[in-house]
């Protein structure tokens, strides 16, 4: 496994520490940290901001313009 790989490997799993991850979930990531590094630093950052953001509730979704509304 090439110095990169590991390297990048670590930034996507950094924010998934503590998730169980199946077989599949490995296979991409190894894929994933196969891409350029901008794709790899821009995917590891939105889990990070994915994993530290408040739950959304149940019935609650938002638009992209950041108004909520009913499901």
């Amino acid at each position: 496994m090439s110095r990169n790989r590991m390297v990048n490997l670590e930034h996507l799993r950094a924010p998934l520490t503590g998730m169980e991850l199946v077989c599949s979930d490995h296979t991409l990531l190894t894929w994933i940290a196969d891409q350029d590094d901008d794709v790899v630093v821009a995917l590891a950052d939105l889990l990070a901001r994915a994993r530290a953001a408040c739950p959304l509730t149940e019935h609650r979704c938002v638009q992209l313009d950041g108004e909520g509304m009913d499901a």
